[in-house]
């Protein structure tokens, strides 16, 4: 069997290139596997907070859990009251600003009233003066 020196680079090549191909299938086989180990070490930490967790709320006594969760709810209604408080004074708050706001555009318009009279009768005395000077 005779093998020529072109068929062997040819198979050399050929080799070469299954290696290559191979080798980036390895490193992607890599890659997601480390993706997976952090992953189980992620799992894993959370497993071990959630036992530690467990372990101090089983230590906790019923009656201390009761305790602070009536603590929590006296503060509750202390903050409920508290804004129910605050929305009382801002209703006051917004009525007495409707209140000043009213005042200030019936001033504005009376201004605005005066203004214009006071126009008019501006041009009345021009118009009346200028014609008791046509007349001398």
């Amino acid at each position: 069997m005779s093998v020529s020196m072109g068929q062997l680079v040819n198979d050399a090549k050929e080799l070469v290139m299954r290696l290559k191909e191979r080798e980036k299938s390895v490193d992607q086989a890599v890659v997601q596997s480390n993706a997976l180990a952090k992953k189980v070490d992620a799992i894993q930490q959370l497993e071990n907070e959630l036992i530690n967790l467990n372990e101090k709320g089983n230590h906790r006594s019923k009656v201390a859990v009761l305790s602070s969760i009536q603590k929590e709810n006296k503060v509750i209604k202390l903050l409920q009251q508290e804004n129910d408080e605050l929305k009382e004074s801002l209703k006051e708050h917004q009525s007495v600003l409707e209140f000043i706001m009213t005042k200030y555009r019936e001033q504005m318009l009376k201004l605005v009233q005066l203004k214009r009279e006071q126009e008019l009768c501006e041009n009345f005395f021009k118009s009346a003066l200028s014609q008791v000077i046509f007349f001398y």
